[in-house]
Protein backbone atom coordinates (compact mmCIF):
# COMPACT_ATOMS: atom_id res chain seq x y z
CA UNK A 1 0.00 0.00 0.00
CA UNK A 2 2.80 2.41 0.51
CA UNK A 3 4.01 1.93 -3.00
CA UNK A 4 1.21 2.47 -4.27
CA UNK A 5 1.11 6.16 -2.91
CA UNK A 6 4.93 6.03 -3.55
CA UNK A 7 3.78 5.98 -7.38
CA UNK A 8 0.63 7.90 -7.42
CA UNK A 9 1.45 10.99 -5.14
CA UNK A 10 3.91 12.28 -7.28
CA UNK A 11 2.03 12.31 -10.24
CA UNK A 12 -0.85 13.94 -8.60
CA UNK A 13 1.57 16.37 -7.19
CA UNK A 14 2.61 17.44 -10.88
CA UNK A 15 -1.08 17.14 -12.59
CA UNK A 16 -2.31 20.41 -13.04
CA UNK A 17 -4.83 20.11 -15.52
CA UNK A 18 -8.26 18.40 -16.12
CA UNK A 19 -6.88 15.63 -18.58
CA UNK A 20 -3.44 14.96 -16.65
CA UNK A 21 -6.14 14.29 -13.48
CA UNK A 22 -8.33 12.31 -16.02
CA UNK A 23 -5.36 10.52 -16.99
CA UNK A 24 -4.05 9.87 -13.33
CA UNK A 25 -7.36 8.38 -12.67
CA UNK A 26 -7.44 6.22 -15.20
CA UNK A 27 -4.11 4.65 -14.18
CA UNK A 28 -4.92 4.22 -10.67
CA UNK A 29 -8.47 2.80 -11.63
CA UNK A 30 -6.22 0.11 -13.75
CA UNK A 31 -4.51 -0.86 -11.23
CA UNK A 32 -6.38 -0.91 -8.68
CA UNK A 33 -8.74 -3.75 -10.69
CA UNK A 34 -5.33 -5.80 -11.34
CA UNK A 35 -5.35 -8.88 -8.96
CA UNK A 36 -1.91 -8.35 -8.11
CA UNK A 37 -2.57 -4.92 -6.57
CA UNK A 38 -5.90 -5.10 -5.04
CA UNK A 39 -4.87 -6.24 -1.31
CA UNK A 40 -5.56 -2.82 -0.26
CA UNK A 41 -8.61 -1.39 -2.28
CA UNK A 42 -8.57 1.90 0.66
CA UNK A 43 -5.32 3.13 -0.52
CA UNK A 44 -6.69 3.60 -4.35
CA UNK A 45 -9.40 5.06 -2.67
CA UNK A 46 -7.75 7.14 -0.76
CA UNK A 47 -5.56 8.91 -4.06
CA UNK A 48 -9.09 8.48 -6.15
CA UNK A 49 -10.52 11.09 -3.35
CA UNK A 50 -7.31 12.85 -3.73
CA UNK A 51 -8.11 13.37 -7.26
CA UNK A 52 -11.36 14.24 -7.11
CA UNK A 53 -10.35 16.90 -4.60
CA UNK A 54 -7.96 18.40 -6.88
CA UNK A 55 -10.04 18.27 -10.05
CA UNK A 56 -12.63 20.22 -8.36
CA UNK A 57 -10.31 22.78 -7.18
CA UNK A 58 -9.32 23.16 -11.10
CA UNK A 59 -12.89 23.43 -12.12
CA UNK A 60 -13.62 25.70 -9.20
CA UNK A 61 -10.30 28.29 -10.26
CA UNK A 62 -11.84 27.77 -13.97
CA UNK A 63 -15.38 28.71 -13.19
CA UNK A 64 -14.04 31.78 -10.92
CA UNK A 65 -11.98 32.95 -13.98
CA UNK A 66 -15.32 32.32 -16.51
CA UNK A 67 -17.36 34.51 -13.84
CA UNK A 68 -14.83 37.39 -14.15
CA UNK A 69 -14.96 37.31 -18.06
CA UNK A 70 -18.95 37.41 -17.84
CA UNK A 71 -18.64 40.59 -15.05
CA UNK A 72 -16.39 41.94 -18.20
CA UNK A 73 -19.14 41.45 -20.84
CA UNK A 74 -21.86 42.44 -19.03
CA UNK A 75 -20.38 45.74 -18.22
CA UNK A 76 -19.58 46.25 -22.27
CA UNK A 77 -23.03 44.97 -23.82
CA UNK A 78 -24.17 47.99 -26.04
CA UNK A 79 -27.15 46.39 -27.87
CA UNK A 80 -29.72 44.03 -27.96
CA UNK A 81 -28.39 41.40 -29.62
CA UNK A 82 -25.24 41.18 -27.43
CA UNK A 83 -27.87 41.13 -24.28
CA UNK A 84 -29.56 38.49 -25.62
CA UNK A 85 -25.76 36.39 -26.32
CA UNK A 86 -25.74 36.74 -21.99
CA UNK A 87 -28.36 34.74 -21.34
CA UNK A 88 -26.91 31.31 -23.51
CA UNK A 89 -23.31 32.49 -21.71
CA UNK A 90 -24.80 32.74 -18.09
CA UNK A 91 -26.36 29.32 -19.02
CA UNK A 92 -22.98 28.01 -19.24
CA UNK A 93 -21.77 29.45 -16.22
CA UNK A 94 -24.76 27.47 -14.68
CA UNK A 95 -24.12 24.51 -15.93
CA UNK A 96 -20.60 24.41 -14.84
CA UNK A 97 -21.13 25.70 -11.25
CA UNK A 98 -23.79 22.43 -11.36
CA UNK A 99 -20.41 20.23 -12.66
CA UNK A 100 -18.96 20.67 -9.30
CA UNK A 101 -18.59 20.02 -6.06
CA UNK A 102 -17.16 22.53 -3.56
CA UNK A 103 -16.47 21.35 -0.37
CA UNK A 104 -15.15 24.63 0.87
CA UNK A 105 -18.58 25.92 2.66
CA UNK A 106 -17.21 29.29 2.42
CA UNK A 107 -15.95 29.28 -1.19
CA UNK A 108 -19.43 27.82 -2.53
CA UNK A 109 -21.54 30.54 -0.79
CA UNK A 110 -19.25 32.94 -2.09
CA UNK A 111 -19.30 31.70 -5.76
CA UNK A 112 -23.19 30.87 -5.14
CA UNK A 113 -23.77 34.57 -4.33
CA UNK A 114 -21.48 35.60 -6.83
CA UNK A 115 -23.69 34.22 -9.27
CA UNK A 116 -26.65 35.58 -8.16
CA UNK A 117 -25.57 38.76 -7.72
CA UNK A 118 -24.17 38.06 -11.92
CA UNK A 119 -27.85 36.86 -12.81
CA UNK A 120 -29.57 39.89 -11.33
CA UNK A 121 -27.44 42.17 -13.09
CA UNK A 122 -28.23 40.42 -16.22
CA UNK A 123 -31.81 40.44 -16.66
CA UNK A 124 -31.51 43.93 -15.35
CA UNK A 125 -28.94 44.34 -18.72
CA UNK A 126 -31.56 42.42 -21.09
CA UNK A 127 -34.59 44.97 -19.64
CA UNK A 128 -32.58 48.10 -20.93
CA UNK A 129 -32.76 46.89 -24.39
CA UNK A 130 -36.02 45.47 -24.38
CA UNK A 131 -37.40 48.42 -26.26
CA UNK A 132 -35.06 47.24 -28.76
CA UNK A 133 -35.39 44.01 -28.60
CA UNK A 134 -39.65 43.67 -29.27
CA UNK A 135 -38.55 45.76 -32.31
CA UNK A 136 -35.97 43.55 -33.49
CA UNK A 137 -38.72 40.69 -32.84
CA UNK A 138 -41.47 42.10 -35.14
CA UNK A 139 -38.19 42.01 -38.04
CA UNK A 140 -37.14 38.28 -36.90
CA UNK A 141 -40.99 37.66 -37.03
CA UNK A 142 -41.32 38.80 -40.66
CA UNK A 143 -38.18 36.04 -40.78
CA UNK A 144 -39.83 33.51 -39.36
CA UNK A 145 -43.29 33.98 -41.36
CA UNK A 146 -41.62 33.88 -44.54
CA UNK A 147 -39.92 30.48 -43.66
CA UNK A 148 -43.64 29.29 -43.12
CA UNK A 149 -44.91 29.71 -45.78
CA UNK A 150 -42.28 29.15 -47.65
CA UNK A 151 -42.34 25.20 -46.30
CA UNK A 152 -44.77 22.64 -48.48
CA UNK A 153 -44.40 19.82 -46.59
CA UNK A 154 -45.16 19.13 -42.58
CA UNK A 155 -41.68 18.05 -42.43
CA UNK A 156 -40.51 21.09 -43.91
CA UNK A 157 -42.09 22.92 -40.94
CA UNK A 158 -40.77 20.13 -38.15
CA UNK A 159 -37.26 21.22 -40.09
CA UNK A 160 -37.34 24.90 -39.43
CA UNK A 161 -37.47 24.10 -35.51
CA UNK A 162 -33.52 23.92 -35.97
CA UNK A 163 -32.82 27.38 -38.45
CA UNK A 164 -31.20 29.51 -37.46
CA UNK A 165 -34.02 32.48 -37.51
CA UNK A 166 -36.30 30.25 -35.77
CA UNK A 167 -34.08 29.66 -33.06
CA UNK A 168 -32.92 33.41 -33.07
CA UNK A 169 -36.48 34.48 -32.85
CA UNK A 170 -37.08 31.85 -30.35
CA UNK A 171 -34.34 33.26 -28.15
CA UNK A 172 -35.72 37.18 -28.23
CA UNK A 173 -39.02 35.75 -27.16
CA UNK A 174 -37.75 34.27 -24.04
CA UNK A 175 -36.35 37.50 -23.43
CA UNK A 176 -39.28 39.94 -23.37
CA UNK A 177 -40.55 39.87 -20.02
CA UNK A 178 -43.85 41.30 -19.20
CA UNK A 179 -43.94 45.06 -17.40
CA UNK A 180 -46.29 46.02 -15.07
CA UNK A 181 -48.75 48.39 -15.89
Amino acid sequence: SQKVGEIFEPLLDQASDLDALDTLSGQVTALRSDPDWSAHPEVFESILRKIDTKVSGVKTESLRSELDVFTSTLEAVSSADQALKLEAQFSQLLKARQSIVIADAALRRGIDSKIAELEKQKEKKISEFEDELVKSLETRFDDVRSLIEEAGTLGELEALTANPKVVDFEITIAQIKDRPT
